[in-house]
């Protein structure tokens, strides 16, 4: 009888610990962080974390959720996260951070391996937060809102950066996962999207600003949104976003172009030791606006825009590839991967010199636009 009870004390004591979440919280014990900026300061050699935490209290229907900033520091970046118990009642939750933003000035001179493998190590975090890089002095302050203004920042820069593609098409989505992946590759340059301050009105606002590209770890320059688009178009990325074209004497362009769809693709040739990179990129678009009031109607007409087109279209990715090549001398495109899966033999011959191959190498740009719709109405 006794071994009986001790059997059934024991299949309780076993099945306890199964009826719920082992270290499961209620929310009115936890601050949950929805964004995180690091910075470094260099005078003390420590961390400075800026966390956005949802503010529940006072929430409702009509008014929403808010935020608060909470700032800590610490000499590395767990010491940080954890130094905020000295001023906050509750844990720091980090199971729901939205964007993750690094200081510009941390990025060049430090690198953000560092940054991205805390986070993705950390049991709590997703893999999945967008990351970004700050063009201002700080990244807390990107996280900052203007005191008018109601809402949670992190939540509306992750949904800029994620719909972009679809309406500018000027900055790219750029998540954890993908920036450890990255920036791990031997070769292969990890893009990210740039954030900064502007002025709206009488406030300023965090604002996507193009692309931030980065050597190894190391951030060594921008590509501004006009930049970005064609960027993206070279990666099929583009689901929409403005194209303008000048055709007349007015001050400003007197035709905007949609971007429908885009497909870009990448090759290469090699020959007597010297690489070609070639694009070809196939768009569809669409007249949205027509200042110059030309005849739409006119066959002639169509084909002289898409020529135009076209011809822009190819203009500005070699400007692309001559910073990519020139300036930033890394390859962002990724052609180093088109290498190594046509040709591994070859890729294994070049592999260590890949950084003096590629700013060397030629490049050939081919480019054809369709119009598909004119707007036109009788």
């Amino acid at each position: 009888m006794i071994r009986k009870i001790l059997r059934l004390v024991l299949c309780f004591a076993l099945i306890l610990p199964l009826a719920g979440c082992w270290n499961y919280k209620d929310t009115d014990e936890l601050s949950i962080v929805v964004g995180v900026a690091v910075d470094f300061d260099e005078k003390y050699n420590r961390y400075v974390l800026t966390h956005e935490v949802a503010d529940l209290s006072g929430a409702s229907d009509e008014s929403g959720i808010s935020s608060r900033i909470v700032v800590t520091d610490g000499q590395t970046l767990f010491e940080a996260v954890r130094n905020a118990k000295r001023k906050e009642e509750d844990k720091l939750f980090f199971g729901s951070p939205e964007v993750l933003i690094i200081s510009q000035k941390f990025a060049t001179d430090y690198g953000i391996s560092e940054v991205i493998e805390w986070f993705i190590r950390d049991a709590e975090c997703r893999e999945t937060i967008t990351v970004a890089i700050s063009q201002e002095e700080t990244a807390s302050v990107i996280l900052h809102s203007a005191k008018e203004d109601k809402g949670i920042m992190a939540l509306r820069l992750n949904d800029i950066i994620r719909e972009d593609n679809k309406f500018t098409s000027t900055t790219i989505q750029a998540q954890l996962f993908q920036i450890y992946n990255d920036i791990n590759s031997p070769k292969r340059a990890a893009v990210l999207p740039a954030i900064h301050r502007a002025n709206e009105g009488t406030m300023e606002v965090s604002e996507a600003n193009g692309l931030a590209i980065l050597k190894g770890d190391k951030l060594v320059g921008f590509l501004g949104p006009h930049e970005a688009r064609y960027f993206l178009m070279v990666e099929s990325m583009v689901e929409g976003g403005i194209m303008s074209l000048s055709v007349g004497d007015t001050v400003t362009d007197d035709l905007s172009i949609e971007i429908l769809e885009d497909k870009g693709k990448k090759s290469f040739s090699y020959e007597n030791g010297q690489f070609t990179f070639h694009i070809k990129i196939d768009a569809k678009i669409a007249i949205s606006e027509n200042q110059a009031y030309l005849d739409l109607t006119d066959k002639k007409v169509i084909e002289e825009i898409e020529e135009k087109a076209a011809e822009k279209i190819k203009q500005n990715v070699s400007n692309v590839m001559y910073a990519l090549q020139q300036e930033f001398r890394t390859d962002a495109l990724g052609f180093c991967d088109l290498v190594y899966k046509k040709d591994n033999k070859l890729w294994k011959q070049v592999a260590d010199q890949w950084d003096e191959i590629f700013p060397k190498a030629q490049f050939d740009v081919e480019t054809k636009t369709k119009i598909l719709s004119t707007a036109f109405t009788r």
